[in-house]
Parts: C-alpha cells; sequence; structure tokens
C-alpha cells in the first residue's frame, strides 16, 4: 500500500580486527526494511580486508662497496612506512666476519627489515667487502751491520709500519750480547709490533762488533837516532792504556819509550794489549835497529894515541872506535922503534894492552915504555873492500 510507512534499519560489524591492525579482517553490513504491516526484508554485505603489502623504506638503499681497512662508514638509518600501520619498526643487523681482521680481510653485512602489524615485511642487505692489507710489514732497514769495535754504532732506525690493522702499538728493546767464545758480541735492537687487531711482528737489527784484528807493527830505527814513543805508532782508534811485554830480545823500555842508543843493532819484539774496556787492542810491534845513518867512511876510524896500560880504566887498551856499529874487520900489526914486530892480531877487538910475544920484552911481559908504530888494515866485511892502510905512532906508558 503507498501509504503505508516503511522504515529501514542499517547494521555494521567489524569482525578480526586488533587495534585496527590486522592480517585479514571483514566488515558486515546489514540494511534491515519493515513495511507498516510487518513485512520484513534484509540485505547483507560483507567486506573481506586483507593487508598484503610489506612497508616501503623512506631513504635511499645503502649499497654494497669495496673499503679500505678502517673505512667502514657507520651504518645508514633507514626508517619505513605503511598503507595500514603508521608505526613500522625497522630493526637493524650487523654480521662481521674474521674477527674484522684487516690482515686477512673481511666482510660486513648490514641487514635493515620492515615489518608491519600484519607480519608483511621488506628486508635491505648491504655488504661492505675490506680486502686484505696482508701481514704488518716495515720500510727497509738494514737486518745486518758489521763494525769494528771503536768505531761509532749506528743510530737506531725510524721504523715505519704497513699492513695489518694499522693503529701500531710498538715496544722498542736493545740489549748487548757476548759471544761464547770470543771477545765479539752482538747488539740486538727489536721492534715488537701490535696492531688494533692484535697482529702482531717482531722486527730485528743485528749489529755484529767485531774485536780489532791484531796489528803487527814494524819499526826501523838507527841505532843513533832519537829515541821514540811506541804508543805514536798505535793505531789511531787504539786505547793508549795498555801494557807493554817483551817477547823477544834485549829490550830496554822506560814506560813506553825505546831508545836505540840502549840496545845493539838488531831485531827486537814487543807485545801491547789493552783489554780493561769493551774492545781489546792487541799490536805487536817489531823494532828493527840498523845502523844505516852511522857513517862508516875511512875518515870516521879514530885510533888511539896512546895506551897507559895501568889498569886505572882510561887508555888501557890500544882502540880504534867511530865505527863501532859498521860492518869492519881490522888487522893489526905493531912494530917497536927499531922495526921488530911485537903484536900482530887478526880480527882486532880493542884488546891489546902492550903485552909482548912470549915475555920477550920489559918486566911481566909487558913491552917497555915507548913509541911503538902501528899499520892497520880495515875491511868492508859487507863487500869485501879492502881501504887505504892507517899507519901511525903510539906511546905505551907501562910504568
Amino acid at each position: 500500500d503507498s501509504t503505508c510507512a516503511i522504515t529501514v534499519d542499517y547494521d555494521e560489524l567489524v569482525e578480526g580486527q586488533d587495534d585496527e591492525c590486522a592480517a585479514e579482517y571483514t566488515i558486515t553490513r546489514t540494511w534491515t526494511i519493515t513495511d507498516c504491516v510487518g513485512n520484513v526484508r534484509t540485505h547483507t554485505q560483507v567486506i573481506t580486508i586483507e593487508d598484503t603489502v610489506a612497508p616501503t623504506f623512506n631513504e635511499a638503499l645503502p649499497l654494497d662497496m669495496t673499503v679500505e681497512c678502517n673505512m667502514v662508514p657507520d651504518a645508514s638509518i633507514l626508517t619505513a612506512t605503511d598503507s595500514c600501520d603508521p608505526n613500522i619498526e625497522v630493526v637493524f643487523e650487523e654480521t662481521i666476519t674474521n674477527d674484522e681482521n684487516c690482515a686477512v680481510g673481511y666482510t660486513v653485512t648490514r641487514t635493515w627489515t620492515a615489518t608491519d602489524c600484519a607480519g608483511n615485511s621488506t628486508e635491505h642487505t648491504q655488504v661492505i667487502t675490506i680486502e686484505p692489507t696482508g701481514p704488518i710489514m716495515s720500510q727497509p732497514y738494514e737486518e745486518e751491520i758489521t763494525i769494528i769495535c771503536g768505531d761509532e754504532i749506528p743510530e737506531a732506525p725510524e721504523m715505519t709500519f704497513t699492513g695489518g690493522c694499522g693503529n701500531f702499538e710498538v715496544v722498542f728493546n736493545e740489549e748487548t750480547q757476548q759471544a761464547d767464545d770470543s771477545d765479539d758480541y752482538m747488539i740486538i735492537r727489536s721492534w715488537n709490533v701490535t696492531d688494533s687487531c692484535g697482529n702482531t711482528a717482531l722486527f730485528e737489527q743485528i749489529i755484529f762488533v767485531l774485536q780489532p784484528q791484531l796489528q803487527e807493527i814494524t819499526i826501523n830505527i838507527c841505532i843513533e837516532e832519537e829515541p821514540i814513543d811506541l804508543l805514536n805508532y798505535l793505531p789511531a782508534d787504539f786505547d793508549r792504556n795498555g801494557t807493554f811485554m817483551i817477547l823477544e830480545g834485549d829490550v830496554v823500555l822506560e814506560e813506553n819509550i825505546f831508545d836505540p842508543m840502549n840496545h845493539e843493532p838488531g831485531e827486537y819484539k814487543i807485545a801491547y794489549s789493552s783489554t780493561e774496556g769493551t774492545c781489546k787492542y792487541y799490536v805487536d810491534f817489531t823494532v828493527i835497529v840498523d845502523t844505516e845513518c852511522v857513517p862508516c867512511g875511512r875518515g870516521d876510524i879514530i885510533i888511539s894515541k896512546a895506551v897507559t896500560a895501568n889498569g886505572d880504566g882510561v887508555n888501557d887498551y890500544f882502540e880504534i872506535t867511530g865505527v863501532e856499529y859498521c860492518a869492519f874487520s881490522f888487522d893489526v900489526i905493531i912494530f917497536n922503534r927499531w922495526g921488530t914486530k911485537v903484536a900482530e892480531v887478526k880480527d882486532y877487538q880493542n884488546d891489546w894492552g902492550g903485552e909482548s910475544p912470549n915475555g920477550s920484552f920489559g918486566q911481566s911481559g909487558m913491552l917497555p915504555t915507548g913509541t911503538y908504530y902501528y899499520i892497520i888494515t880495515a875491511t868492508d866485511i859487507e863487500t869485501g873492500t879492502i881501504l887505504e892502510p892507517f899507519n901511525g905512532y903510539i906511546y905505551l906508558g907501562t910504568n
């Protein structure tokens, strides 16, 4: 009936939604029509809402990269949005291999995960590769040095290190080690290096300090030269506080002074040593005293003018002097004033004091006081040269 009033009722029911966030929920809508006589008709609509869309990240996503050691960037902070969930939480995770050891290389894997309340999630992964830097290395340096004791000891090198993980901690040490069977020794320098990853390396420099070798020094000196100081003949770097020891010959040393006038021509051996300090110094001296500076001409020969054989130590013998250090041999013949030979000596040694042959003249085997005549023949032994003979008169006093 067109005049009958109609009423419409509407009802809406939401099911499966928890705080407006669910993976799926339904909305049921019901319309009810009632006329004036009580006839009823209904219509129902069911709407199913499903959340299958994951959140999306808002920022530019960090890319994979390869970087040098200690150059790993900080992790990016990412946020996300979702059509159904206004409060999206982003979970960040990071894993690192090889204990972050740059020497062997490692990777950093970073993962960001955004999940909505419906359980839909999206994930982004960034892989950072740190290539290996290798073991700890040093710049080139002299690992072994050999010097002679007394030389200047080289300064320790300024060491720089590479490789490893950087941020090096260096412990330097220097010690001296003696050799077991000699006076040589070693200076050992060591650098113990630790990097920020705990890698370690040891670098050493060894300085071998050898004792100076025995020096053999030969000195030629003429018997008439000035005394010499043996210390002046030591090598410049030798210690001069040592001691001398006679090895060969009748050597007369006044502390370290050698006077050739106190020695016969010949060869003398003297040892020097200084062993009180770290360095040990040894020298063997050979001192050759010669007569090269001594004049040996005929005019250098001096012959006695008188012999007073009275035992007072003055002019007791007929002497040929002035060439004691020359290679001369003298043959002497002495005559009395009547020309009779009273003495003849081959290789004369300055030992005739007026004795008569067989005691035939004077008293007690002595020739009488008077003037005698001599003839001396001198021969150079080295060349065999016979010099022009010497002759002259000598006074003999025997009373």
